[in-house]
């Protein structure tokens, strides 16, 4: 996912900038949708000031639950951001 955030930055003309640390290196590949819920809570950090005038995409390959993606809004809002956007690749539902 990095690769296509920078490809896509490039495309724009934007800068991409890491901001969110993953803390875990839990897979959610045969994880149900309770713990899937619960892995993500502990998931992330934001590791860098965040401007709040700046807006900040999530990039996601697979959005199942949408866990991932929530948590990472979550930590992104609780350090300033305040537009916050969402790309994923695909969707595929876990029911």
């Amino acid at each position: 996912m990095a690769l296509i955030a920078r490809r896509l930055g490039v495309l724009r003309k934007v800068a991409v900038l890491k901001v969110l640390v993953r803390d875990n290196t839990l897979t959610q590949h045969h994880a149900n949708r309770k713990d899937r819920i619960e892995q993500a809570k502990s998931a992330f950090r934001v590791d860098k000031t965040l401007d709040p005038d700046l807006t900040y995409i999530v990039v996601d390959d697979i959005v199942t639950t949408g866990a991932t993606i929530e948590q990472a809004a979550k930590q992104l809002r609780a350090r300033g951001a305040t537009n916050i956007w969402v790309a994923a690749i695909a969707r595929q539902p876990l029911d």
